[in-house]
């Protein structure tokens, strides 16, 4: 395995001879080194570029060690160094050591005491180094609740810590599932990605670690059956260290590193990706609640907007179009469709049966056409079941036939949602994805939840104002026949010879006709709704409304008017009104009978003289 020293070693010495020898010896270990004559030119080059070791002298012109060790104590304190004293020279190696020296060499030197001393203080430096790294990352993470700037964050300062090649973070939901994937460096297409993704979280390493959490290392991928080799990754993979972000015992998400070369991974790779893992998982699940939040913030206004669209029209189609238009939009689907019925039919469709597809609506009117997912083949077991049904085509547990029916008409993912009015489903909403793979999100589910009572009102309020409507156009054509026919009988009433007079139940007055004014003298118009006792007092009709209210049964009577005239009354109950009285002026009749009676008498007496006189 290949040393791990991200950087490189800077030698401070004025002896050339020996800065020679080390150089030498550290570059057959495998290090890279550079140098410096004094503490001034060491000073420089750590400025310009931090080293990630330095072995110094003590004893130098210009500026020594110690004042060199000071300088890097204050401005780098993560920089381990070694000290080179003399033999014999202990005490200044122990004034460099309280100084903060990590350690010290001593002259002449020992080969093998020297690669010791450089590996411990090599380690040093990448341990100080994750130290940096992981504080700069907490600093980093914990001041932004962007995901997305999380996720890149932490993959970049994951592999600065570890000299990775490329890697993956995968955030996941409580179900365990995918929701994002960011990488490194971008070496598969959109396309292969969410199929990628679906075969790594079931056989694949991150699979391994949602499943196990537990930290991993392998320097020899292709001997490691936990890592699922995919030729579409378009590289070659030998070195792989993963670990799950863990909070709150739920996996928050997974971290994937890779290499090319073999054995590029050791102990203190993983110790830095473990002392990360908590603060990674916390900072996700607080972007991704403070992303809930905002989401939830977003979506009730969403759907508080949507309930005053669709509640701004009584028209069933356009509250019906508006509906699938706002659903369409709020959930991105590429097709969306809702289906209404009559009360107490069976068929879906038998009120209403609209499509939203392709930013295009259609109505289906044709008896033989049916709905979006009429024939789906548990559609009868989601409407008895009420309860919404999401569908994806490339669900392994999906039935047969419902994975042909998806697949004859092209659609990915399938959400069907009863649409329920006191437990009756009076329709149903279906949305699908028939572009790409996108499955419908918990959030997608939780909308139209959410939003299926507001539709459902809207729909029904809709429904009623058409019912309502179609009374109210009833009524008004009642209404204008009833009208008419009053006018009708309103020219008779005028034009009658005969006094109409007519009482409720109550006794107040329901009709009269001018006739009254020429027979009573009493204002037909002045005494409608006035009880009758009142309105016809001191006249004979009084006593003629009196006696047929009490006996309940047609009559018959003469009644006398002004002038001496005489009416034949017909007084008849009527069901449901009260009473209707008819009265015919007879006067004439009943001259006519004065005069026959005149004329009888006359030719009687006229007769009986004449016999007189005979006798």
């Amino acid at each position: 395995m290949k040393r791990k020293l991200e950087s490189d070693i800077l030698i401070v010495d004025d002896e050339i001879r020996l800065v020679n020898n080390l150089q030498t010896l550290l570059g057959w270990e495998g290090y890279q080194t550079r140098r410096a004559v004094n503490g001034r030119e060491a000073i420089d080059l750590i400025e310009a570029q931090p080293p990630s070791l330095i072995i110094s002298d003590i004893m130098m012109p210009k500026v020594d060690g110690y004042q060199l060790l000071a300088y890097i104590k204050e401005k780098f304190p993560h920089i381990p160094v070694i000290v080179v004293t003399g033999f014999g020279s202990i005490d200044s190696a122990i004034k460099a050591m309280q100084m903060g020296a990590s350690d010290y060499i001593l002259k002449p030197f020992d080969h093998g005491l020297i690669i010791e001393t450089v590996a411990r203080a090599a380690e040093e430096s990448r341990r100080n180094w994750h130290a940096a790294l992981r504080q700069k990352m907490v600093a980093t993470v914990s001041g932004t609740l962007s995901l997305d700037v999380v996720m890149e964050k932490v993959l970049e300062l994951s592999k600065l810590g570890t000299g990775a090649e490329n890697g993956s973070l995968f955030i996941l939901d409580e179900k365990g599932k995918v929701t994002q994937r960011t990488l490194l460096a971008q070496a598969e297409s959109p396309e292969t990605e969410r199929e990628i993704i679906e075969r790594v979280m079931e056989k694949g390493l991150a699979g391994w670690l949602n499943k196990n959490r537990q930290s991993v290392l392998i320097n020899n991928a292709k001997e490691d059956e936990r890592w699922l080799d995919l030729p579409e990754r378009g590289y070659q993979v030998q070195s792989v260290i993963g670990i799950p972000c863990i909070s709150r015992q739920k996996v928050q998400g997974i971290i994937v590193l890779i290499h090319s070369e073999a054995d590029q991974f050791d102990a203190l790779d993983l110790d830095f990706l473990e002392s990360i893992a908590a603060p990674v998982a916390m900072t996700i699940e607080n972007a991704r609640l403070f992303e809930r939040e905002r989401r939830l913030r977003e979506d009730m206004v969403a759907l508080y907007e949507i309930g005053l669209e669709i509640a701004s029209s009584l028209d069933e189609k356009v509250t019906a179009r508006t509906i699938l238009q706002q659903v369409a939009s709020l959930i991105k689907a590429d097709s969306c469709a809702i289906v209404y019925r009559n009360r107490g039919d069976k068929a879906l469709s038998s009120h209403l049966n609209l499509v939203f597809q392709e930013g295009e609506w259609r109505e289906i009117k044709a008896d033989g056409e049916q709905h979006l997912s009429a024939d789906y083949p548990i559609l009868p077991e989601i409407l008895a079941g009420k309860k919404m049904v999401v569908k994806n085509a490339r669900d392994p547990n999906l039935a047969p036939t419902e994975k042909a029916w998806l697949e004859g008409r092209r659609i990915q993912s399938l959400m069907l949602h009863p649409l329920l009015w006191y437990d009756h489903v009076t329709g149903l909403i279906t949305l699908a994805w028939t572009d790409g793979d996108r499955p419908f999100t918990a959030r997608d589910e939780r909308l139209v939840v959410d939003l299926s009572p507001q539709i459902t009102t809207a729909m029904e309020n809709a429904r009623l104002f058409e019912v309502v409507a179609a009374q109210m156009a009833w009524v008004e054509t009642q209404a204008r026949e009833l009208e008419d026919e009053r006018r009708k009988l309103a020219a008779i009433l005028r034009s009658a010879s005969d006094v109409i007079l007519a009482i409720d139940r109550q006794g107040n007055i329901l009709l009269a006709n001018p006739a009254l004014d020429q027979a009573f003298e009493i204002d037909c118009q002045l005494i409608l709704d006035r009880p009758y006792r009142t309105a016809l007092q001191n006249t004979p009709l009084l006593d003629m409304f009196d006696r047929v209210r009490a006996e309940n049964k047609a009559l018959t009577l003469e009644v006398k008017a002004l002038a001496d005239r005489t009416y034949y009354a017909n007084v008849t109950p009527v069901s449901n009104m009260g009473y209707m009285a008819v009265l015919r002026d007879i006067s004439h009749l009943k001259a006519l009978d004065r005069m026959r009676v005149e004329l009888l008498s006359t030719a009687s007496h006229d007769l009986k003289n004449p016999l007189t006189i005979i006798l």
